[in-house]
């Protein structure tokens, strides 16, 4: 049983582990049980090893069954249940008891302050190789150009809070100078 989707930052996958290796031929499949793979990716997964990192590995289970709360609960509720009462409604008891009782846990992101010299080692790491496939084809550095000066009809108050950061924070780039956004 999967929840959520492969392409999603978290998805719950639950399988009995004993048939797939009693399928495999594997002597000892009756040693295991039914499997919960709480699967993290990108973001949620960098954010849950940060929050592991800061825990002594005694508390990772607290945190890591949280965050199973948090993505998923099974209640006994009426199909015709007002959302507030699918809410308050009382966990199942085997799944309260499959959690021992820990409650919902969340993942929290700190806001990063955003800086150009994340932003220039972002589009170096990121969009350099599509913007060299650009300037590669006839008029490709001029349109490159014009989109960039078009760009700037777009820019929002985080685009120009970039500009107003100290200059002491840019780096030096070649073909270019602190503070310049080109």
């Amino acid at each position: 049983m999967y929840f959520g989707s492969p392409q999603s930052q978290t998805l719950l996958r639950i399988y009995d582990k004993r048939l797939e290796l009693q399928s495999k031929g594997q002597e000892n499949w009756q040693e295991y049980g039914v499997r919960w793979e709480l699967e993290l990716k990108k973001d949620r997964a960098e954010q849950c090893a940060r929050a592991l990192a800061t825990l002594d590995e005694a508390d990772w289970k607290e945190l890591v069954v949280g965050l199973l709360r948090s993505y998923v609960d099974f209640r006994q509720i009426p199909k015709d249940a007002e959302d507030e009462e699918r809410y308050r409604a009382p966990v199942l008891e085997w799944y309260a008891l499959l959690t021992e009782g820990f409650q919902k846990g969340r993942l929290a992101q700190e806001k990063q302050v955003q800086t150009l010299q994340n932003v220039k080692r972002w589009v170096s790491d990121t969009l350099t190789p599509m913007l060299a496939v650009i300037c590669a084809t006839p008029g490709g550095e001029e349109w490159l150009l014009q989109e960039i000066v078009r760009g700037i009809a777009r820019w929002k108050d985080r685009h120009r809070n970039l500009l107003k950061q100290p200059p002491n924070r840019f780096h030096r780039s070649a073909g270019g100078h602190a503070g310049s956004p080109f």
